[in-house]
């Protein structure tokens, strides 16, 4: 699989390497990298949101799946977020 610029794209090809496992195997790749980068370039990495839950300063972003939610444009902790009976409908 190629990395293409519009995301929902994808080849036969693509699709037909999922049963082996070679496609989860390229995109963990390919999310692991990514992750990397934002995280370690001065500039991507102010790119992520506070949690409008909580305020607590620590950055969070929306690759990090296991710990925040995100509802359209908000990302929350997903703690802060069950704790709060926020009502996000």
């Amino acid at each position: 699989m190629e990395c293409y610029d519009v995301m929902s794209f994808v080849t036969f090809q693509d699709l037909l390497q999922i049963p082996s496992g070679t496609l989860v195997h390229f995109l963990q790749k390919v999310v692991a990298f990514a992750k990397e980068h934002v995280l370690s370039c001065w500039l991507c990495c102010q790119k992520g949101f506070i949690c409008e839950v909580c305020n607590n300063p620590k950055v969070i972003y929306p690759f990090d799946m296991e710990s925040t939610y995100r509802v359209s444009r908000n990302l929350w902790r997903v703690t802060e977020l069950l704790e709060s009976n926020f009502d996000f409908r």
